[in-house]
């Protein structure tokens, strides 16, 4: 059941699911989450749909969704936005090498103006490979940057996820000088870690929620971590660090969620990735590819997936690190 779709004035009539009569609003979509501006109907037995329901809003709005049991919330227009701060999810804050650092909080902008990650606008997706939006969710710049050497663990922290299908993957590149002038512009990003899917295909498909065969369903809460490690050798000097979820759990409509923060590697390394490991971002993905547009309730296509990008680059390390923490 499709219910997406934007609805003009306050009026009588159908969108797709939808039933508006003035400022009544019947969702039989199931019981999602209230996202601001667009809000997103996420259960694991319905795929996400967006429905822009802001011309509907007053201080009296009534919104009834169903299927049964029918649960009728009476909500303000502010009390929506605020719900609408963890609809979906971004990265909000960081360990490196043993030390945290806040994120930038993005419905609260004054209590993160001195961070390590570049200040993105909104929590809302990208959805497409092209887009500008996609190198760091909009980000373009920030006061501090943290201190690592290779070897050392950084966790990046997602205050709330949802999605249990998509990869994981953390990517990072060097900038040519000051932090300042870095806009990640180019062939410079490589790949440091990544994770996919494990899932059998005989009881575990791609679009299983329980258990999901994906990393990605660990971070699914509240306050959960990926860890990665910086790569042994790695030269030193001012990095970029990108952290990406692409959420596939809507057929054929992928949605990526990425997040950048300014790291400086210290030591005498001299690693550093060839082209074979590098990509551009916007770049290194087309809409069309089959790792991107993914038909996944499929069960017939073959239950397995590729990340999209170059390799993973070690550096002079043969193992690549990689940990989950709640």
């Amino acid at each position: 059941m499709d219910c997406s779709g934007v609805p003009g004035r306050d009026s009588w009539g159908n969108l797709g699911g939808a039933r508006i009569l003035s400022h009544r609003v019947h969702l039989a979509c199931g019981l999602g989450a209230i996202k601001s501006r667009w809000y997103s109907l996420d259960l694991p037995s319905y795929n996400s749909r967006f429905l822009h329901l802001k011309p509907l809003l007053s201080s009296s709005s009534t919104v009834t969704i169903s299927p049964v049991p029918v649960l009728t919330m009476h909500l303000s227009p502010v009390a929506l936005f605020v719900a609408g701060a963890a609809a979906h999810g971004a990265v909000t804050s960081y360990k490196i090498a043993g030390k945290d650092y806040q994120g930038y909080q993005g419905f609260s902008p004054a209590n993160s103006k001195n961070v390590i990650q570049w200040q993105w606008p909104d929590y809302n997706p990208t959805t497409s490979c092209s887009a500008a939006k996609l190198r760091c969710n909009g980000g373009t710049s920030a006061t501090l940057n943290a201190s690592v050497a290779p070897g050392d663990s950084v966790s990046a922290i997602w205050g709330q996820w949802t999605h249990s299908q998509g990869p994981i993957i953390v990517w990072m590149y060097k900038c040519a000088g000051a932090f300042g002038s870095c806009d990640g512009s180019g062939a410079g990003w490589f790949k440091i870690d990544e994770a996919g899917f494990h899932g059998d295909g005989t009881k575990v498909f791609l679009d299983t929620e329980t258990p999901s065969g994906w990393d990605i369903a660990k971070l699914v809460g509240g306050n959960k971590a990926w860890t990665s490690t910086i790569p042994q050798g790695l030269a030193p000097g001012n990095y970029l660090i990108r952290h990406e979820l692409i959420a596939l759990h809507q057929a054929n409509s992928p949605q990526f969620y990425a997040e950048c923060a300014q790291l400086t590697v210290t030591g005498s390394g001299s690693a550093s990735p060839d082209a074979s490991h590098k990509a551009a971002i916007p770049g290194y993905c087309k809409d069309s590819d089959s790792n991107i547009k993914v038909p996944i309730n499929d069960h017939t296509i073959p239950q397995k997936y590729t990340v999209p990008g170059p390799p993973v680059f070690k550096g002079t390390g043969a193992k690549k690190a990689r940990e989950f923490a709640a």
